[in-house]
């Protein structure tokens, strides 16, 4: 597991970066922020804010405490404060998070439970109130027009609700 020295306090606007073309099969772990442009094959765990870029693929679960998504997720998303989901992302997993933007032609499949207190990254936690159904560029739960966006509808019917 890639890790940054235990317990030294990042230095103030430091961001690790995975460059486009690197592949990194285990987990990843930074105490600052990370930008992902290659592939990581594994758990992602920040405590700062993640951002995956259009080139950028995770296939794992992601725990940050802010992220915005460009690329795509293969797994879980744990955001504890804002999750923007750009419109060339696409994700086929479950989300959590404390507030939703999905701009127009994101793709989402998966369950989404917001507004529930969530651990800080590295935690694991279990999740119950989820709403239920697979959406394209929309999302469940929220209560404002900047959190509800709306995006690009997919040919795949929506499972029932709840």
């Amino acid at each position: 597991m890639a890790k940054q020295r235990s317990g030294a306090p990042a230095p103030p606007g430091q961001v690790n970066i995975i460059g486009q073309g690197t592949v990194i099969e285990g987990g990843l772990q930074a105490n600052s922020d990370v930008r992902i442009s290659g592939k990581v094959i594994g758990n992602v765990n920040v405590e700062g804010k993640t951002v995956i870029t259009p080139e950028g693929v995770v296939e794992g679960e992601i725990r940050s405490s802010h992220a915005d998504i460009a690329g795509r997720i293969e797994g879980e998303l744990f955001v504890q404060e804002r999750l923007v989901l750009k419109d060339s992302a696409v994700v086929n997993g479950d989300i959590h998070t404390a507030k939703l933007v999905i701009e127009d032609g994101a793709t989402f499949t998966g369950t989404c439970d917001m507004g529930s207190t969530l651990p800080k990254p590295g935690a694991t936690s279990s999740s119950s109130g989820k709403s239920s159904g697979s959406s394209a560029g929309s999302s469940s739960g929220s209560s404002s027009s900047e959190e509800r966006g709306e995006g690009k509808r997919s040919d795949r019917p929506a499972a029932p609700q709840a």
